[in-house]
């Protein structure tokens, strides 16, 4: 059995704020990427740590506030 979260986004309108903002806070160094036309600055994770990590996201479909964080769910279940 896994941890039923699997991985989340933060929306934000401004990623290089935001990267400071939390980097200033918990001292994190971000990764950074696009993802489907989305800037995105990945939390560290740790492969040997438990939990979970996710990532920054601004772009068209990440509204702060309106729509709230993104939250994947992990399942045993396969889909096909």
């Amino acid at each position: 059995m896994r941890n039923p979260a699997g991985y989340f986004e933060i929306p934000v309108n401004n990623l290089k704020r935001s990267v400071e903002f939390y980097g200033y806070v918990f001292s994190y160094n971000f990764e950074f990427v696009e993802i489907h036309g989305n800037k995105m600055a990945l939390f560290p994770i740790s492969n040997k740590a438990a939990g979970i990590s996710g990532g920054l996201a601004q772009g068209e479909i990440y509204v702060p506030s309106k729509t709230g964080s993104l939250i994947y769910l992990n399942s045993e279940r396969n889909n096909n």
